[in-house]
Formats: structure tokens, sequence, C-alpha cells
């Protein structure tokens, strides 16, 4: 969702594309979640039938170790400028994967 008092998305999924998360992810099973895609397709079906949120694949987190990583970020304030950041991650099983899909979802306020 845009706040229109900032200009500024409020809820905002990225994706490490750092060698590692990359090489990683192809490694992810989604699931029932992701019928013949992978977790970059599984978070852009639910970043698209969200209120506003985006995806993008950042370089590098700096978590090598919990790779492959999706931090989620999101508007704490009422003007936009106090972001509040979840690192999740290593996200490699179906449940991992559904939950970073419920914190999304919970962060852009849908209820399902």
């Amino acid at each position: 969702m845009t706040n229109p008092a900032s200009g500024s998305v409020d809820v905002m999924v990225v994706l490490c594309d750092g060698h590692r998360c990359r090489a990683l992810r192809a490694r992810t099973e989604v699931g029932p979640l992701g019928v013949g895609g992978d977790l970059f397709d599984v978070l852009r079906e639910v970043v698209r039938g969200s209120r506003g949120a985006v995806l993008v694949r950042g370089q590098c987190l700096g978590a090598c170790h919990r790779a492959p990583l999706v931090l989620l970020l999101r508007n704490a304030g009422p003007n936009g400028g106090d972001r509040r950041g979840l690192l999740v991650g290593p996200v490699e099983r179906p449940e991992q994967v559904a939950e970073v899909v419920d914190l999304v979802r919970q962060a852009d306020g849908r209820p399902d």
C-alpha cells in the first residue's frame, strides 16, 4: 500500500539476489504455493495480489549463513519515515515459504 502522505511504499519485499542466495534458491521447495515456479514466482504472485506491496531483488543482504533470504520492510510510523524490517531465512521448505507469504499478507493488512 502506498502512503499518500509521504508517497512511499508501505510494504517492500526484498529477495536477496547475492551469489549464495541465488544459488541456494534453486533448491527451495515452494510446495503447493508455487506450482511450476520458484520462490521469486511465489513472492511475485503474493505481491501482485497485495494492496500495493513492492517486490525487489536486492544485492547481498550480508547474512549468507541464512541463505536464501527475504527481507520484509514496512512503514511503522504515521508519516512513512519509520521503517521496520524483518529478515527471514533460510527459506527452503514449503512451510517456510508459506510463513513468508503470511508475513507479507499481514504487513499489507490483508486478512487471508
